[in-house]
């Protein structure tokens, strides 16, 4: 029986019956002993290398991932140039039946702007990209740096997490759905049909904040049913992982109902320091506040780009799209994913138009706030300027880049363009200086040359790189 079980230590011998630790420190056919004196690297081994472990064990962070996914994905306004100077020919060509072929017509009409059309749509796209914008917002964010207090930091951060989710109330309905219906077209159709029938309970047309009723129907009747389907058929196909994004996507919709939302705000209101900044602010008068902010104007009128996600979301799930389409769609989609992340401390816009006939697309990053050049100011402060990345192709013109770094009416600029275009670069350089001296600007420096490579955001913003000498774990 002690064979058996291995028993190291004899059942006679008081002598033998404390045993030492078999392990010895120099036993070369053991790697990574334990040294409890001090700290030993995890992937310190001999004989693997380092690229080796890295793919085994992936220590890399989530911000070191975040980058290398932005290395790795294909260039947006490559791919949109050409979904759009196609006129969606892909998707025509795909076979997505008729009715999507006038959608797809509508949306290349939607592109015709003036130039002042094109102004205004630049505007309204910078202020629904940036929700916590205004007078209210500025004061809590000036209450958050100041106070010391966790718990009116938390009470802050509460009301705007349930604020963002409550303004994103009816797209978040509008994601439920698309991942139900992807749900629906992942599973057999006879628990498929009895899907449908419940998400016929679901209504899409909620006010924000009204979530109760279409909450109900989602936690008491659609989880459970898809919950006792998953147990009955243990699927781990691709309905588990439209699943996953359904619950999420769930979660943030309860989190939005107004009630709660007003109950965080009354929260909020308690600490004497919030009241000293706003002063007594009824819920009525909060509900006009928020509905007046640059972001709930614009996002009334931010119809282009919805349009274009809708019909992109549309090609990649389809089932009569073809694989081609699919995988062009979906590099699309995630590019937009990266360039949205949490990790991006930059302002993305797209400017997609139709002017005068002629067909363009820019893609634009903005930094603000940029101090990456370390210039000290009068008072001994970094000066703050403005740093813009901007790429933009123009239909049988060619492909720009721009990089533009702007301190109050002091402008620095390099301006590349397409080969084609070099016997015109004293035009183009006259016709730049003269739209800045219109608008109030003077070059510091202007630099304009043809375009050899296209660069990456990286290369114009440093800053992305901040991040990376930080203390970053990969969970």
């Amino acid at each position: 029986m002690a064979d058996l079980l291995k028993v190291t230590t004899p059942l006679t011998g008081s002598e033998n019956s404390t045993r030492t630790n078999p392990i010895r420190e120099n036993d070369s056919s053991i790697q990574n002993i334990v040294n409890p004196s001090k700290v030993v690297r995890p992937d310190g081994r001999e004989g693997v290398s380092t690229d080796t472990q890295r793919k085994a064990l992936n220590y890399e962070s989530n911000y070191e991932t975040f980058m290398q996914m932005v290395r790795d994905t294909p260039g947006l306004t490559q791919m949109i140039t050409d979904l759009i100077y196609s006129r969606m020919g892909i998707i025509v060509s795909s076979g997505m039946g008729e009715n999507f072929t006038e959608e797809i017509a509508n949306f290349m009409e939607m592109l015709k702007m003036t130039q002042g059309e094109l102004v205004y749509f630049l505007k309204n796209q910078a202020a629904s990209a940036v929700k916590f914008k205004g007078a209210f917002f500025n004061v809590l964010r000036q209450i958050l740096d100041q106070t010391p207090s966790i718990e009116l930091k938390t009470s802050i951060l509460d009301f705007l997490k349930r604020y963002n989710d409550m303004s994103a109330g009816p797209h978040l309905m509008n994601q439920i759905m698309q991942n139900l219906q992807n749900i629906r077209q992942s599973i057999p159709r006879s628990y498929g049909d009895t899907l449908a029938e419940l998400m016929s309970k679901l209504y899409t047309g909620s006010e924000q904040g009204d979530t109760t009723a279409n909450t109900a129907v989602l936690k008491n009747e659609i989880i459970p049913y898809l919950s006792k389907y998953v147990s009955q058929t243990y699927d781990l196909g691709k309905a588990r992982d439209w699943m996953t994004m359904l619950t999420l996507n769930i979660a943030r919709y309860e989190n939005g109902e107004k009630t709660s939302f007003l109950k965080a705000f009354s929260q909020m209101m308690t600490f004497g320091s919030v009241r000293e900044k706003l002063g007594d602010i009824s819920p009525e008068q909060l509900g006009k506040i928020l509905a007046n902010t640059e972001f709930e104007r614009a996002t009334q009128q931010y119809t282009l780009m919805d349009k274009l996600t809708e019909i992109l979301e549309t090609g990649m799930n389809g089932t009569e799209s073809t694989h081609e389409a699919k995988t062009v769609f979906a590099n699309i989609i995630n590019s937009l994913l990266l360039n949205e992340s949490v990790y991006m401390p930059l302002l993305h816009l797209m400017i997609p138009a139709d002017i005068g006939g002629r067909l363009m697309f820019s893609e634009m990053w903005i930094d603000p706030d940029d101090q990456s050049n370390g210039n000290d100011g009068s008072n001994g402060e970094k000066e703050k300027q403005i740093r813009l990345f901007i790429k933009f192709d123009i239909k049988d013109v060619g492909y720009f880049e721009m990089i533009l770094l702007s301190k109050q009416e002091n402008v620095d600029m390099q301006l590349y363009y397409p080969e084609k275009l070099s016997t015109y670069k004293k035009m183009i350089q006259d016709g730049v200086s003269n739209i800045m001296e219109r608008n109030g600007l003077r070059f510091q420096s202007f630099y304009t040359d043809v375009l050899q490579a296209p660069k990456t955001i990286s290369e114009v913003f440093p800053k992305l790189y901040e991040r990376m000498n930080a203390v970053n774990v990969r969970i």
